[in-house]
């Protein structure tokens, strides 16, 4: 299914800033944020729930029903639940992982705490995660969340994106830039 014509990262502003509200509201920030974190790695990991997401063969109320009984099986908050339920009524399941990190960037932002993106060719090991952690914490002097991507187009290397920076040391980059170079010299 095409999602052309959706700006999702505007989606994902207004959803995950409605979630945000609510679960302010009942007190659940932080229930509601572990929740969206342990949903993030299932999207991420699970191959059959990302293509229920994005199936348009799966009717809403189905996927509906299915990504409630997910949430329902991790145990998350109800309010979870009920939001991704709403989310998957109108037809928005596509844009889950923009609305949850979205969210997790909201509620780092909210308790002082900044948020960087890295994208790596391989998952990161718990010690090369903790080594990113303290070298932004050194660079930068606050404490930083790190969403973690693999995309193994990049072959090595990494994509780390903070705020309106972006740092490129990806493999893929380099050999790309290298063609650009060889093609000038032809």
């Amino acid at each position: 299914m095409s999602h052309e014509g959706f700006n999702t990262s505007e989606l994902a502003k207004r959803y995950a800033s409605a979630l945000f509200s609510l679960a302010e509201e009942n007190g659940a920030l932080d229930a509601v944020a572990s929740d969206l974190e342990v949903t993030l790695k299932l999207l991420q990991e699970n191959d059959d729930l990302r293509s229920m997401i994005a199936s348009p063969l799966i009717s809403r109320a189905e996927q509906a029903n299915a990504i409630v009984e997910v949430l329902k099986a991790s145990n998350a908050h109800e309010l979870v639940q009920k939001f991704f339920g709403v989310v998957a009524q109108q037809r928005r399941l596509f844009a889950s992982e923009s609305i949850i990190t979205t969210f997790l960037e909201f509620i780092s932002e909210y308790r002082g705490i900044k948020t960087a993106e890295v994208v790596s060719a391989k998952k990161l090991t718990a010690t090369q995660l903790k080594n990113l952690e303290e070298t932004f914490h050194q660079k930068l002097d606050a404490t930083v969340n790190i969403i973690q991507k693999v995309d193994p187009s990049l072959i090595g290397g990494m994509i780390v994106k903070f705020g309106s920076r972006m740092i490129d040391s990806s493999v893929k980059t380099k050999l790309l830039k290298l063609e650009q170079e060889m093609k000038g010299l032809a």
